[in-house]
């Protein structure tokens, strides 16, 4: 990272700062309401494709599948 005299950061590293691509999204089971990241799980390749092309995560607490369009 390259610092100015002064400490701040300069403009060309704060527009090469990684931003989230996808949001969070909550788990519908209304009981658990974990958070699911869903950069996180596509960078483990931690899904299934299904045939219509969207995408199927699995909650890690209570195993329930979410469907996304990416």
């Amino acid at each position: 990272m390259v610092m100015k005299n002064d400490g701040r950061e300069s403009t060309k590293m704060k527009k090469n700062k990684q931003h989230k691509k996808y949001k969070d999204r909550k788990c519908s089971n209304k009981e658990c309401g974990n958070l699911l990241n869903i950069d996180e799980m596509v960078i483990n390749n931690d899904y299934d494709i299904l045939p219509d092309g969207s995408y199927a995560f699995y909650c890690s607490y209570c195993d329930n599948t979410e469907i996304v369009k990416l």
